[in-house]
């Protein structure tokens, strides 16, 4: 590992003692990874993103699913049911203080 990486990780809300990299979107034959595979080809491709959230939000993944929605809102901001979506997801998981922030 070099001295860059080392500045390259994050603290986790589910676990801030736990030292992490950034995720990064899966590159490979995984459900996910296709679904991540299909967005990156083709950001305008609406309908592969609602694929991805759909799928991340029925996996419960938090950390998947932010990241997906992270991606998704770069591209598509005004999309307000899926800003609800996150917000909702927030809550299961009770980061009730995060889904306000959304």
């Amino acid at each position: 590992m070099s001295s860059g990486d080392a500045d390259s990780t994050v603290k986790t809300e589910t676990n801030p003692d736990e030292d992490v990299k950034p995720i990064e979107p899966v590159e490979d034959n995984t459900t996910l990874g296709k679904y991540w595979k299909a967005v990156k080809e083709n950001v305008s491709d609406f309908t592969g993103w609602t694929y991805l959230l759909q799928y991340v939000e029925q996996e419960n993944k938090l950390d998947d699913a932010r990241e997906a929605y992270d991606a998704f809102f770069q591209h598509y901001a005004y999309c307000y049911g899926y800003w609800k979506k996150q917000a909702d997801m927030e809550k299961r998981h009770g980061f009730t203080d995060k889904a306000i922030a959304l």
